[in-house]
């Protein structure tokens, strides 16, 4: 069973535990080092990120990140920490619950490295590319993809 909650403190600190992790960091992209009062004091500046905390069978297991980038497009960020519950289908439900909780007026897009594009295509998400040339950064290495189900502004 998945749910999802506001990211609270008792999260911060597995946060910063899974971030040590070599294997998730080359996965997810992830290039700096956090602890957990650096990544509580980055959370209370962002007025336009919301971090939300995934439960598993009612033990915290991952992160699913909003970043509004307009009013109308949202940036999605997924992971699950526990490298054990990898390709287990939590991280399709849970952007499948968040995607549910969205305005259809708003465009959910994910950057990913293409090691992701499978995960991201069976949770919903295509390429196109009119929103990769809208959106795209120059020196940007990552795929763009948009949730199929709303429009790809």
């Amino acid at each position: 069973m998945i749910s999802i909650n506001l990211h609270n403190f008792r999260d911060y600190q597995k946060t910063v535990n899974w971030f040590k992790s070599e294997a998730l960091k080359e996965a997810y992209g992830i290039s700096f080092q956090i602890n957990a009062i650096k990544h509580q004091k980055w959370l209370k500046r962002q007025k336009l990120v919301k971090v939300f905390s995934i439960f598993y069978n009612r033990r915290y297991v991952g992160n699913i990140t909003l970043i509004v980038r307009s009013k109308r497009l949202i940036e999605l960020q997924i992971f699950i920490g526990d490298e054990k519950l990898h390709k287990k289908g939590i991280g399709k439900l849970a952007i499948r619950s968040i995607l549910l909780s969205t305005p259809k007026t708003v465009t959910i897009y994910v950057r990913c490295k293409a090691n992701l594009r499978r995960f991201y295509q069976r949770s919903g998400f295509v390429e196109s590319a009119s929103f990769l040339k809208l959106h795209r950064r120059s020196s940007d290495d990552y795929l763009y993809l948009f949730n199929k189900g709303r429009r790809n502004g």
